[in-house]
């Protein structure tokens, strides 16, 4: 999965600097998004040094971010009392990167597919045994319509967990 994550990212952020620069909507909603992450900023400068390395996408990029963020800012500091705590802790949020969540939503549909596949007793075997990650099980447990092999694929998750925290506590 890491791999797949990876790709998807680097997918997007080569998209968003050579196709989307300029698009009004995608400029739109990033401007809403108040950016992207910190990570998937200096993704796309090594992606733009993969491509041309010009850095004429990220620094539009960039200052559209720092646009959105400096007016928060502003406000902020010209605030006084209960109105400027609120305008700091705004601006203190990170953004809700699109690249975060373009990758998020293919993990989430990976596993999604996997919990459906448990219909297969091979497959609910499979995954039954596998090392899901904790955040990856919750997922798949919220996943609507789960076949019935689901269950057991379940218990076996959970009772992996209660083993972990066991051998946690035994040392």
């Amino acid at each position: 999965q890491p791999g797949e994550r990876q790709r998807v990212v680097e997918r997007f952020t080569g998209a968003y600097l050579y196709e989307s620069v300029n698009d009004v909507r995608f400029r739109g909603d990033l401007d809403t998004a108040r950016g992207i992450c910190g990570a998937h900023v200096r993704e796309m400068l090594r992606a733009d040094g993969r491509q041309s390395g010009g850095l004429l996408g990220p620094a539009i990029l960039l200052d559209a971010m720092l646009r959105v963020r400096e007016d928060e800012l502003r406000a902020a500091a010209s605030a006084r009392g209960p109105i400027r705590r609120r305008r700091v802790g705004d601006a203190a949020r990170p953004a809700a990167c699109p690249v975060c969540h373009e990758a998020a939503s293919v993990v989430e549909g990976t596993l999604r597919h996997l919990v459906r596949s448990t219909e297969d007793p091979r497959w609910a075997d499979a995954v039954a045994g596998a090392h899901v990650f904790l955040e990856h099980l919750v997922v798949m447990m919220a996943t609507p319509g789960r076949p019935a092999g689901w269950a057991a694929v379940e218990r076996r998750q959970l009772d992996r967990l209660a083993s972990l925290r066991a051998r946690l506590i035994a040392h």
